[in-house]
């Protein structure tokens, strides 16, 4: 039997998992020939969450409202950031970012998500390196703990897995793949949070999906050059609100407003059923499917 997989990771965990005459394992080059600067497909949806919780350190109820103005508005850069995700980019050297989950919603966000997608135009015809990394886990949950390692994981510092596993815009796609190749049945098992039947060895499989969703992350100065917002997944009432704050805001201009209201109007995605990632992912499956 032959199986190709795509990138050298999943080529490495292939041949340890299955050691047998019958396999043999190939690895197929996903660079692109020389002066194809394509990036390879498929493309997947990223999901950035809208935080609005009492509690939150230093983050206020509404905060998040002014959040997404600034992104749909593209001024990402006047993002405000919370105090304990400013610790942990100062500790792994991560630099001030945007994040986002890679072709799912996780975690309870309770007012909505926005769909990115990567602008491939943008990156490819920049010369800079550094806009987007992604890693296979959420990289804040490795820094503070709530990611249970092995033995081979406790012996070396969340920095250094975050630098281990940070992959660059135009090779994770394929690592990604393999990684929804090699661990699920089909694609929407791992939008819908399921754990995957093998982890990475210095992660236990003892952990929520935390663990294993696969983040993204974008300097909040390159956010709205390299990432287009295609929608909003909000309820109804979610949306109105959302219109009656830019409304009274002193931060928007009248055409700023215009176009954000028209942009809510055009883009949003209304969840009649409630804000719940099982909701959000059932969008987000739609979207995915639609980009193929």
């Amino acid at each position: 039997m032959l199986l190709v997989v795509h990138s050298p990771s999943a080529f490495r965990q292939v041949r340890s998992y299955w050691k047998c005459s019958e396999l043999t394992c190939v690895m197929n080059d996903p660079t692109p020939p020389a002066g194809n600067p394509s990036i390879r497909e498929p493309e997947y949806p990223w999901s950035h969450g809208l935080r609005n919780r009492d509690g939150l350190e230093d983050w206020s109820v509404g905060q998040w409202a002014r959040s997404l103005f600034m992104l749909i508005l593209g001024r990402a850069r006047e993002l405000p950031t919370r105090s304990a995700t400013k610790e942990s980019e100062l500790y792994a050297g991560l630099g001030d970012c945007v994040y986002a989950y890679i072709a799912t919603a996780y975690i309870g966000y309770s007012e909505g998500i926005l769909i990115c997608l990567p602008n491939r135009e943008s990156i490819q015809l920049d010369s800079r390196d550094d806009h987007i990394r992604v890693s296979p886990f959420d990289t804040g949950g490795l820094i503070y703990g709530h990611i249970k390692r092995t033995s081979q994981g406790s012996s070396k510092t969340a920095r250094d897995l975050i630098a281990e596993y940070s992959y660059e815009y135009k090779e994770y796609a394929a690592e990604f793949h393999d990684f929804i190749y090699l661990n699920y049945d089909h694609i929407r098992e791992y939008v819908f949070n399921a754990i995957p039947s093998s982890t990475l060895p210095e992660i236990s499989a003892d952990n929520s999906f935390q663990a294993f969703v696969w983040e993204g992350r974008v300097p909040k100065n390159d956010f709205s050059r390299v990432i287009d917002i295609r929608h909003l997944i909000v309820s109804e009432a979610q949306r109105q609100d959302l219109l009656l704050r830019a409304l009274d805001s002193t931060e928007i201009s009248s055409d700023e407003f215009d176009d954000l209201a028209a942009w809510l109007v055009d883009r949003s995605i209304i969840s009649s059923l409630g804000s719940s990632v099982d909701n959000w992912n059932t969008a987000v499956l739609k979207i995915e499917a639609d980009l193929q």
